[in-house]
Formats: structure tokens, sequence, C-alpha cells
């Protein structure tokens, strides 16, 4: 663990909104401890996200919050049930330091689908604002932290559409009258997504 790291790590009790992401898995959880020689992590997983591991190491990335940055580590993942894991960096922590706002949008309307015990859901949403990296959504329905949810749209760019998919997980969830707000996260975005978002703000700013 590098010096960067661990003046990010300097005190446990200011990392807030912890989870990690396995696989199509998002458990959320608390870092307990960290071994500043060997740079592991100890991060115990809430009773809500336990996981079943079909095996010993996976691999992972842990997202959370220090001293006003959001910031994520990628790692192999040991689990030690029923719900204590262990995580070993392969990466120096990375931290978001963008300063870009988000871009208000004309609500655009948006699927946002996931998958709770083999049953697939899909709902209606709207996008409110957006930047590269994440978005403001509004939903008929209250979406939570530990699930991975999965968004598709189309971005109005002059006269065609451009189709954009990511998966994205939950920063903050408030209510707003009889709809919920949710600041989202996007991951896993591919090729043509990003080329769709990049379009799209791009025309967006000028």
């Amino acid at each position: 663990m590098n010096i960067e790291d661990r003046n990010l790590f300097r005190e446990i009790t200011l990392i807030k909104n912890e989870y990690l992401v396995i696989e199509n898995h998002v458990l959320v959880g608390k870092i307990t401890d960290i071994n500043y020689e060997t740079g592991e992590i100890i991060y115990i997983m809430e009773s809500q996200s336990l996981f079943r591991s079909a095996g010993l190491e996976y691999h992972g990335t842990l997202f959370f919050d220090v001293d006003g940055q959001s910031c994520f580590v990628s790692g192999i993942v040991y689990f030690h049930p029923p719900n204590r894991i262990i995580m070993l960096p392969l990466r120096p922590i990375s931290a978001d330091n963008r300063k870009e706002s988000r871009i208000d949008t004309p609500n655009l309307p948006c699927e946002i689908s996931w998958k709770h015990r083999l049953v697939h859901h899909t709902i209606k949403g709207f996008i409110i604002n957006l930047c590269f990296c994440g978005a403001g959504l509004l939903t008929e329905i209250l979406l939570h932290r530990d699930v991975l949810y999965h968004l598709k749209t189309f971005f109005p760019f002059h006269n065609q559409s451009l189709e954009f998919s990511s998966t994205f997980t939950i920063k903050q969830c408030t209510a707003r009258k009889n709809m919920f707000f949710s600041g989202v996260l996007f991951l896993n975005m591919d090729a043509k997504s990003k080329k769709s978002i990049t379009k799209y703000l791009t025309r967006k700013k000028t």
C-alpha cells in the first residue's frame, strides 16, 4: 500500500458508503480493518448482501467515499463465510476527482431492469441530469444500493437517436413527492454507449 493510499485510509471512521461489486452482485458492507504492510482490506458484508461463493477467489471492485472523494480499488477477493471478505488490491486506489457538473436533460425516458431471485424486473424512469460517469434518475419505486441495475435509453442527436445502455449502482436515493430521485454511478459501459454519451454531452455543452 503506497503513501497516497495510506493517507486515504488513515481514519477508517471517515470511510463511508462502501459497497463491493463482484460479477453481477453488489455487496453492501463496511471496511473494518486495513493492513498497511500487506495492503489487505477487511470487509464485512451486511446480512442482506450475503453472497454464496462457488469458489475461494474472485475479482472485485470496492467503492467508497472518504474526505469528500469517491474512490475505488480493484483486487482479488477471498470469502470467509458467513460474511467476512479479505481483498488484496492489485493496483493503487483511484479517486474520482471529477469536477464536471451534471447537465440537465429534458426528462429523458429510460428503461431500468434488474434480476432478483431469478425473476427479471423492468420499470420505466426518467433521466433528469447526466454526466459521463453517472446520472440522476426519477422512478416511481425506491431503488436499492445492494442491487446491480441496467439502464437503457436513446439520446436525441440531430435527426437521429443514439442508443445507450449501462449497468449502474445507486449512490444516493431520496423521496420527491410521489417519485424517488436516485444519483447513480455507471459501470461496465460498452464502447458504443461511450461514443453515444460523449456525442450527446458534447452537443449539450455547446
